[in-house]
């Protein structure tokens, strides 16, 4: 059997579609990271943005005990910022858990909300995914 250049062109041409469709698969990926990482950042801002305006917020001598610590409009104000502040750790847990680089990033996030917050989580379970609300149980 003899091996025309035709052959050889023809195998050449396939080995390197083979090495751009992987190259594309990896590219994505990446690009599906970054998006995913911008995506993240700009919504964590958002919770800081309000911590920043409304620092009580995040007292912890106060979060521990939110319910006798907040009263009036203060304690509404804090029941909707620790539903948006668990809202966004369960969309970091969601989008990132599978992905060790931004899991490495934003577990710390949820960490130090669960910290601050877990008492209104406690009173509020209802409001989240069974998986996330065992995910927080056994790591925090």
């Amino acid at each position: 059997m003899k091996i025309s250049v035709n052959d050889i062109l023809t195998a050449l041409l396939a080995a390197a579609s083979i090495l751009a469709l992987i190259l594309s698969v990896l590219n994505s990926r990446e690009i599906d990271r970054q998006k995913c990482y911008s995506d993240v950042d700009r919504l964590y801002l958002k919770v800081l943005e309000l911590r920043v305006w409304h620092p009580n917020l995040a007292d912890p001598a106060r979060t521990a005990d939110y319910q006798n610590k907040f009263d009036g409009d203060e304690f509404l104000r804090y029941d909707a910022y620790a539903f948006i502040v668990w809202n966004t750790c369960e969309t970091i847990y969601d989008t990132c858990k599978n992905d060790k680089h931004l899991w490495k990033t934003w577990e710390p996030v949820i960490r130090s909300e669960a910290a601050l917050h877990r008492s209104w989580l406690s009173d509020n379970q209802g409001k989240f995914k069974r998986v996330f609300l065992d995910y927080v149980g056994s790591s925090y």
